[in-house]
């Protein structure tokens, strides 16, 4: 098996902005790994500060511009203020990576439980993608797509 194309070679994402939430390990760091391949300057979202940074001094051999931010996206506070310390970017690109599934037997998922489930996996969806359009629409930039995670 040959290995895969580098995505630098499929696309270039020079001069663009992506923002991906649960970036600091397993899809969200991939993700991260191939937007930096391509050329894209990085704001990377992970709940652990230890794994952004550890992502951040990874995607260093690309030479493009990241920044961390540790947020629990499952908090709307928390994400309000992560929009406000950003107000200057202006992302291109948003992935909406960041998810959780305690590893719990179903039968004994609680009422706590269930609403962080879907606080960070359906809500922060939401917001993130309406904030993100706000943003778009405001500065006049681009078209929307969304890939359901």
């Amino acid at each position: 098996m040959k290995p895969p194309t580098p995505f630098n070679k499929l696309i270039s994402l020079h001069g663009k902005q992506a923002l991906v939430t649960g970036a600091g390990t397993g899809i969200g760091r991939a993700i991260a790994y191939r937007l930096a391949e391509a050329g894209a300057d990085l704001i990377l979202f992970d709940i652990h500060q230890k794994n952004l940074e550890i992502v951040k001094d990874e995607l260093a051999i690309f030479q493009t511009q990241t920044t961390i931010h540790q947020v629990d996206i499952s908090q709307k506070e928390a994400r309000q203020q992560l929009w406000r310390q950003i107000a200057n970017d202006k992302p291109d690109i948003l992935v909406n990576n960041a998810g959780i599934y305690p590893f719990k037997d179903f039968l004994d998922v609680d009422e706590a439980l269930a609403a962080h489930i879907y606080e960070t996996n359906l809500n922060s969806v939401i917001w993130l993608c309406q904030e993100m359009i706000r943003r778009r629409v405001k500065n006049r930039r681009g078209h929307y797509q969304y890939c359901l995670h």
